[in-house]
């Protein structure tokens, strides 16, 4: 297949699944005939049960695997049309674990944007309501978060993470059980700063708490490598199915 460049200035309007299959081992099916379609400016939660297939799905749409039947269209095409390093940069992939680089906090958000001024990264961290608090350390936008760790919470160190993909600036927008581990403050702080890193983006969002989606677009209960339900937050809480068994934490 020839490989075309995913121009920087393209937008994407849709990317789909169909009918896509997915196994790490032959005869287990860890994604079965699985179809979606995102539009652009969504907002796709993932919930369900460990090794329902809520990582694999975001894992193929990075082509870190490759499904062994169906398709995965971006724009109509098979995503398999356009370069590798062109899809990957233009999405953005944020995890769990945080990595802090060398040295300053300049530095974490430069490593993804060699030209972005300081002007610009102070107006990111003014939207992520961070800015303050920078302010407030000796250093400012120059202090070494990399030897000193415990400058930043748990809560803070996860919006250095969005700040790098603000100043990437992607179109798709992966956000991989961001508040899984961080205490109910700092969900909070990351809650709020979700929809600046969200905003105008395709976005998949795979959560353990589910205080962080009830605003998606649409929101999939995943099951055994299949969509179980599928709707937004009153849609599903109508059905009193799985994600209102998980909502209310009904046995």
């Amino acid at each position: 297949m020839v490989t075309v460049k995913l121009k920087e200035d393209i937008i994407l309007k849709n990317i789909e699944f169909r009918n896509v299959k997915f196994s790490y081992q032959t005869n287990e099916k860890v994604i079965n005939n699985f179809n979606l379609t995102v539009n652009s400016k969504e907002k796709v939660a993932l919930v369900g049960k460990t090794g329902s297939g809520k990582s694999t799905i975001v894992n193929l749409v990075c082509r870190f695997y490759e499904p062994i039947s169906g398709k995965i269209l971006i724009n109509g095409k098979d995503i398999k049309s356009y370069k590798l390093k062109d899809l990957r940069g233009k999405i953005g992939y944020v995890m769990q674990d945080v990595t802090i680089l060398k040295y300053t906090i300049i530095d974490n958000i430069r490593y993804v944007n060699p030209n972005i001024t300081i002007e610009e990264i102070q107006d990111i961290f003014k939207k992520l309501n961070l800015h303050d608090k920078i302010m407030s350390l000796k250093d400012n936008y120059e202090t070494n978060i990399y030897d000193y760790p415990d400058i930043l919470s748990k809560g803070e160190k996860q919006l250095i993470s969005f700040a790098r993909i603000m100043a990437m600036n992607p179109e798709i927008i992966i956000l991989d059980e961001i508040t899984s581990s961080l205490s109910y403050s700092s969900e909070m702080l990351l809650k709020n700063a979700m929809e600046q890193i969200t905003k105008n983006k395709i976005c998949f969002i795979i959560a353990h708490r589910l205080s962080t989606i009830s605003t998606c677009d649409q929101i999939l209960v995943m099951g055994n490598g299949k969509i179980l339900e599928q709707g937004n937050h009153e849609e599903l809480l109508l059905k009193k199915g799985e994600y209102y068994k998980l909502v209310n934490k009904v046995a």
